[in-house]
């Protein structure tokens, strides 16, 4: 899920029983909808597990921030049609793994 903040986020938060990994933390600038003042913000990735989570889990939550299953099955079924989008989401996938530890 893409979220935008007024505040740079922890890379984990708990919140509620959950654990919440922020991560591809990008500064922007965010315009007020009613006012059109620009002010600096923050946008990232945030994947959602439970506390007691498996590596697995969050691996897989995190892809999903990304990738539907679908997604996934297409592109590695269009993996030779299209290396360089199955190549980016072999680095997603990299990225995950290393998120998760």
């Amino acid at each position: 899920m893409l979220v935008k903040s007024d505040t740079r986020p922890e890379e984990v938060q708990l919140l509620q029983g959950r654990k919440l990994i922020n991560f591809d933390i990008k500064e922007v600038e965010i315009k007020d909808e009613n006012s059109e003042e620009a002010r600096t913000g923050f946008e990232y990735l945030q994947a959602k597990v439970e506390l007691n989570a498996t590596r697995g889990d969050i691996i897989e939550a995190i892809i999903a921030t990304k990738y539907s299953v679908g997604a996934e099955i297409a592109l590695t079924n269009d993996k030779d049609t299209k290396a360089d989008e199955y190549k980016a989401y072999q680095e997603f996938r990299a990225l995950a793994k290393s998120l998760a530890e």
